[in-house]
């Protein structure tokens, strides 16, 4: 199912197709039976509509918040990365040209992340290239602040520790989705939804078609804000790209 939800404009097809063929249902059962809608249909009718748009007005608010979320840690971190960097110009000549220039490779590997896309394989071996060179900022840091113990290098020690606890949030963001629970709510939710109003319009196939893509298209739109690794929907880190040009600047 993941692997739909990282596809939103297949989402939007499928969930399209899976409505229509309950609105069809409904309307065929309705043709079938020839009865007319009673008062206790409507109330249940109006009652699972309601469930329906309050759970998608929830699964939206869910992903615009998760979304947000990534947003600013990326800004966080390319703001804490470039305080590292500005920071290690206060180390000694050599400390300082080797602390820069792998704080310039760690930006590099952080922004191969934007590339990945759902490449999985990818993604890990853009994870394990930061992985290794934080673990290498890092030793040089210690050897800084075990030479100096100064004010200084506890700053630039603090500002790594940001800047690396940073990536572990962003790690976190990326892998916080919705839950699959609530996915599945939404389209049984939905299909009885479809099923309910094609029985109440029964031979006007025409309005067969507006509930269908109405609740189709909401869904692609949640699941393009969802996801982190597709769609037209992603979060830009304009502020990390611009961050290894002003480096080597």
């Amino acid at each position: 199912m993941r692997e739909l939800l990282d596809h939103p404009l297949e989402l939007f097809f499928a969930g399209l197709a899976l409505f229509l063929l309950a609105a069809w249902a409904g309307a065929w059962i309705q043709r079938r039976s020839d009865e007319p809608t009673s008062e206790a249909f409507e109330l249940v009718q109006g009652a699972t509509l309601t469930l329906l748009g309050l759970l998608l007005g929830f699964t939206f608010a869910m992903a615009v918040s998760r979304f947000d979320l990534r947003m600013e840690l990326a800004v966080d971190e390319a703001n804490a990365i470039e305080t590292a960097w500005l920071r290690a110009g206060l180390l000694p000549d050599q400390m300082n040209t080797q602390s820069r220039a792998l704080l310039l490779t760690y930006a590099n590997a952080r922004l191969e992340l934007r590339k990945a896309g759902p490449d999985e394989g990818f993604r890990a071996a853009a994870e394990q290239h930061a992985q290794q060179t934080q673990m290498k900022i890092w030793t040089l840091g210690e050897q800084a602040a075990a030479e100096r113990r100064d004010s200084i290098s506890a700053l630039y020690l603090t500002s790594l520790n940001q800047a690396f606890d940073l990536r572990t949030k962003r790690a976190e963001a990326y892998d916080n989705r919705i839950p699959a629970a609530a996915w599945t709510l939404l389209l049984f939710i939905g299909v009885a939804s479809n099923l309910l109003v094609g029985f109440s319009i029964g031979r006007r196939w025409w309005l067969l078609w507006v509930l269908p893509l109405v609740v189709a298209g909401t869904l692609m739109l949640v699941g393009d804000l969802d996801s982190p690794v597709s769609g037209s929907i992603r979060v830009d880190p304009q502020a990390m790209e611009r961050l290894p040009a002003e480096m080597q600047q």
